[in-house]
């Protein structure tokens, strides 16, 4: 039973790659928007306020969405890998120094 599991985690984490990928791209935009707008070597002109509070605020929300798809992504993987991969007679194999 452990196997099925193991193998809907990895279905699951391949599942997750193209959207942690997209997530990535997503914030990585919201940033590079930010700086442009925001950053006094990269603007200069005047610089709004308001506007730079809204951009980060965004950008900070896109890097939370990230984070939690990409936590998620490498916790499925692991969490697959272990059910997967093959166990001792008891479950429990312990390090050879430990015996």
């Amino acid at each position: 039973m452990d196997w099925r599991h193991g193998f809907a985690l990895m279905i699951i984490t391949i599942l997750l790659f193209p959207a942690m990928i997209q997530t990535m791209e997503i914030w990585d935009e919201a940033e590079r928007e930010h700086d442009s707008n925001c950053n006094l070597l990269l603007n200069q002109g005047g610089i709004n306020l308001q506007l730079c509070e809204e951009l980060e605020a965004d950008s900070a929300a896109k890097l939370a969405r990230y984070t939690l798809v990409a936590f998620s992504f490498i916790i499925c993987g692991v969490s697959g890998l272990v059910l997967l991969l093959p166990a001792g007679e008891d479950g429990y194999v312990p390090p050879p120094g430990l015996r």
